[in-house]
């Protein structure tokens, strides 16, 4: 994975389990940096996007940059997933559950194979630290719904 940097500060930067590498996000949507990776990189980095990403590590942590209303699709880590809140406002739903809203400080724990997602306050930007404590891949399925981002749909 090639580490690109941006001279914009309007871009936020942060990790992507579903490409392998960095991706910007920001009001515009999601930027794949990788795209600036050679034809074979980008081939195999997309291969894995939308279906279960093989990660050989027995530990995943990275640092991600949420801009206000952007979240994740739904998904499931083989490992569990830990979300530490380190700036801004936190919105997370397991599937079946209340979306819960958490602010700097806290943390929210879902345990391995439980659907999930997890994003910014439609008003707040959001910096979180994600941890996958036992390692393995993700699966990622559909987009989450406005109602569910509302809190008004399990």
């Amino acid at each position: 994975m090639k580490l690109k940097r941006s001279s914009s500060a309007s871009i936020l930067w942060g990790f992507s389990a579903a490409l392998a590498g960095l991706l910007a996000v920001s009001a515009a949507g999601i930027v794949d940096v990788a795209a600036q990776d050679d034809a074979a990189e980008q081939a195999a980095r997309r291969a894995r996007v939308g279906g279960s990403v093989s990660v050989d590590s027995d530990f995943i942590g990275g640092l991600r940059s949420f801009e206000p209303g952007n979240r994740t699709y739904w998904h499931s880590h083989e490992g569990g997933f830990i979300l530490f809140v380190q700036e801004g406002r936190a919105r997370t739903q397991r599937r079946g559950e209340p979306m819960l809203e958490l602010g700097p400080g806290e943390i929210d724990y879902t345990p391995p194979g439980v659907e999930h997602w997890h994003g910014s306050a439609p008003d707040e930007p959001l910096m979180q630290l994600g941890v996958v404590p036992l390692g393995g891949g993700i699966e990622f399925l559909e987009a989450v719904t406005d109602a569910q981002y509302n809190g008004e749909s399990l």
